[in-house]
């Protein structure tokens, strides 16, 4: 076997679900040693993206080694931190305030180790109104404005599929994860992941609808699997008394991903996306002051800049080619010749 082109690098793996374990394959497939962090049995129940022998786990964690450790408790965060002193990289993707619960920000790492570089991924961003929201993908499509534009005229908004263990269409409902999908309330419709006996519990609390967690068909993620239209049918029920942006804000309260399904203008006008700045403003000389995507990429020491709009085509060939050492007369004569 050869080491691979990052084989000097070790990288921590703090990270769940799917967008921090991918990040962190980049590494292991290129020869880091990467070391995935996992907490113990007797620790309770942590979701770490699936059953571990389903596909999508072992395509997410290949190449990796594992060990674990309760970073809750102070032996264990001891133990992490004797390795962050031999470690390059570590990487997490709890939601933004959790780092700092469990004392291993970037200023807590640093003093273990200078040199060490945090990479944090989140769904909503480090900071802002929604930062300590937990992102998930239905919840991404809804209020991205892009389940507005998907799916047949006048039949509501509709989730674009995903190519996961060779689903079945399943329409609005995700195709494992249960209740996942679009639900109607008083006023319109909003997105709401509550899979996982944890997270389900608390959907049921915020609803004051104990039966739900109590009844047999719905009372296992095995039972909510098999009883799934069931169980939309249920919730659906108890939403109509709540407006959308009241459910949507009680929910991510209790640690219940949710959220509104917005049209493409509406999204730009989210309090998290102002406070992000995702729309940069920019002056272009033929169409005046326009706003532009920012960047999603954010780095401690380097603010994003948007400095020039789009150029017109050829704008810098003169400058670029005198950069190059060519002179008024040799670019006058590629110009005359058609060569630029």
């Amino acid at each position: 076997m050869t080491a691979g082109p990052l084989a000097r690098f070790t990288v921590l793996d703090l990270t769940r679900v799917r967008a921090g374990p991918t990040c962190v394959r980049y590494f292991a497939d290129w020869g880091a040693n990467c070391i995935k962090v996992e907490m113990p049995p007797s620790a309770g129940d942590m979701d770490m993206g699936g059953p571990r022998h389903g596909p999508d786990f072992q395509n997410l964690h290949r190449n990796k080694r594992s060990i674990t450790l309760n970073l809750k408790e102070p032996e264990g965060k001891a133990v992490f931190m004797k390795l962050v002193e031999k470690a390059d990289v570590v990487v997490e993707n709890y939601r933004a305030d959790v780092k700092f619960r469990l004392g291993i920000d970037y200023e807590s790492l640093k003093k273990v180790n200078p040199k060490i570089i945090l990479g944090s991924i989140s769904g909503f961003g480090q900071d802002g109104p929604y930062a300590e929201r937990a992102g998930f993908d239905q919840i991404a499509q809804g209020m991205g404005g892009m389940m507005m534009v998907t799916g047949n005229p006048g039949e509501g908004p509709m989730r674009a599929g995903i190519a996961v263990d060779v689903p079945g269409q399943a329409g609005n409902n995700h195709p494992t994860s249960i209740p996942t999908g679009v639900f109607k309330t008083k006023d319109g419709y909003i997105n709401i992941a509550a899979s996982g006996g944890h997270i389900y519990k608390r959907f049921c609390e915020t609803l004051k609808a104990p039966e739900l967690m109590t009844d047999e068909r719905f009372n296992s993620d095995k039972a909510r699997a098999k009883n799934r239209d069931a169980l939309n049918e249920e919730i659906n029920k108890r939403l109509v008394t709540f407006a959308s942006a009241e459910l949507v804000e009680k929910l991510n309260k209790a640690g219940v991903p949710a959220g509104p399904i917005y049209k493409m203008d509406e999204m730009f006008a989210d309090p998290q996306v102002k406070h992000l700045k995702m729309a940069h403003p920019v002056h272009h000389p033929k169409l005046g002051d326009i706003e532009l995507i920012g960047q999603a990429i954010n780095m401690s020491r380097t603010q994003f800049e948007m400095k020039t709009a789009t150029p017109e085509q050829g704008e810098h060939t003169d400058s670029v080619l005198k950069e190059a050492g060519y002179d008024d007369k040799a670019i006058a004569d590629f110009r005359k010749r058609g060569i630029v």
